[in-house]
């Protein structure tokens, strides 16, 4: 699994939104869907409930957003170190 995909995860579990992690993540919405698509699918599990108008982290994205937290800080620690 790329980091980049841990990124894009926490981005929108942070903004609870496709559209505005999509901007901030300087992707198409639909680029940026597509990825974390591809994230549930390589990881076998829904982490996130879609509606039209908001985005709810399932339990297991709860647990796998602290995961990812993580992962990601430890990472950037590694890359200053």
């Amino acid at each position: 699994m790329d980091i980049e995909y841990l990124r894009l995860f926490i981005c929108l579990a942070e903004n609870c939104s496709f559209t505005n992690a999509a901007k901030q993540m300087y992707m198409s919405l639909s680029s940026f869907s597509n990825k974390i698509s591809e994230l549930e699918r390589e990881i076998g599990v829904k982490l996130v409930e879609r509606t039209t108008g908001s985005v709810a982290l399932t339990e297991a994205g709860e647990y796998f957003l602290e995961d990812a937290e993580n992962i990601a800080s430890e990472k950037r620690a590694a890359d200053r170190g």
